[in-house]
Parts: structure tokens; sequence; C-alpha cells
């Protein structure tokens, strides 16, 4: 997930203050995707992952030619350095993704306020680093709803799920001679077993860093001292 500061904007004259955390996703159920159908069909509450957009940056998830991808490295440019998660899409969870953190329109006379993120009400606590909006009826898909055409509650209600995906580093091993070595390509972040398929040690989580060139992300990066 993208860094989540909060910002504070005042109009012109100072006469108002607004605070914006960037990056806070949305999960609702008027805007969710599902997969499959019938008794096997699943609820998301995130939304469908798109098509790669010019903004999306490191870590972003997205649909090519029918596959799960995900950007390993900030766009420069020309074709991004990506790696595919499945070449299915559809039988994959709808992960969340960069798309459910919504755009924010800013009050007249704040021209300062970030591109994407909400607007922190003063019963928003500062720490929350996501919201779920659960709504009574979705008029396009009923099985998203609490609520039938008459408006009485269902016998059942929906079950809905928010998957987040594993995240992905390239593994670099350190010795104490100075050596590195790279994984061949990003791997999962582990508990438990190993995702490098090998003995070798795996990672702590305090040790990923990004590799940046200038401002961009070249890569993400588990350091691995042996």
């Amino acid at each position: 997930m993208q860094p989540q500061a909060i910002r504070e904007c005042y109009t012109g004259d100072k006469s108002a203050r607004y605070r914006f955390k960037e990056n806070v996703p949305v999960f609702s159920n008027l805007t969710g995707a599902s997969r499959g159908s019938g008794e096997s069909k699943r609820l998301f509450l995130s939304r469908e992952i798109e098509s790669l957009d010019t903004g999306d940056k490191a870590e972003a998830l997205f649909e090519k030619s029918g596959a799960l991808c995900q950007l390993t490295a900030d766009q420069t440019g020309g074709d991004p350095t990506s790696q595919t998660l499945d070449s299915d899409v559809s039988s994959m969870p709808v992960f969340a993704n960069q798309n459910d953190v919504p755009g924010i329109t800013p009050p007249e006379g704040i021209t300062d306020a970030p591109s994407r993120g909400i607007l922190l009400d003063d019963d928003l606590p500062t720490n929350l680093f996501a919201l779920v909006s659960l709504t009574a009826k979705r008029s396009d898909d009923d099985e998203f709803s609490f609520i039938d055409n008459n408006g009485k509650p269902l016998a059942e209600c929906p079950v809905f799920e928010v998957r987040f995906k594993n995240r992905h580093t390239w593994w670099k091993w350190i010795g104490r001679d100075g050596t590195e070595s790279l994984s061949t390509e990003p791997l999962p972040m582990t508990y438990y077993g190993n995702a490098s398929g090998s003995t070798r040690p795996k990672h702590s989580v305090e040790m990923v860093k990004t590799e940046l060139t200038g401002t961009t992300i070249s890569k993400i990066v588990s350091e691995i001292f042996i």
C-alpha cells in the first residue's frame, strides 16, 4: 500500500481548514466485484482490477491480456517492469488494489489537496488505513444487497471478502564478505516455509528497502544477511 500521509489544506483567505489522508482505500458493496456464479459466486468489496494506468506505481495490480499482473517498479516510460501473478485474472480473488482509493474532489477554494484519498472528518480517527462502506441495496447486482426489492431484510445476508495480496520483494542475500546475490524474480514475503525454493535464509520484515533511481522506485528489496 502507498504511504498515507495526512495533509492540511487551507482556503486562500485562511478562513477554513481541511484535512485529507492520502491513499486510503474505501471498500464498498456498491462498487465491489465478484468471481464465479451460482453457489460458487464470491463477493469482494474491492473494485475490479483494471488495465494499467499511467499514474500507477510500483506494486500496483493490473489486468493485461486476461492475466493478473503487478508492477515491480515505478513506470518510467516504455514497457513497464512487471510480473505475471496468474495467467487468468478471473481465477484469482479480487485483491485490494489502487482503484479502491477514491479520487478527491476538493472543496471550493482548496487547490493543494492530494489527488486520491479521503477527507478526514472530525469523527474519523487519524490512524485509520481503510474504510468499509456498506449500503442496503445495490441496483445492478442483488447479491450485494441486504434488502429485497420491497425493502425487507433478506433471509440470508451476503458474505463479503476483502483480500490483500501477499507482498513480493526481490530477495538480496548479503554475505559477511560483502558479496551480494539477488533472487531471479520477486518472491512473496513468508513467515512459514521458504518462498525461494531453497534452504537459503529468508528475509526479515524489518529489512525491506526501496532502491531508487532519483525519486523513482526501481526495486523493492528484502535484505538477508548471511
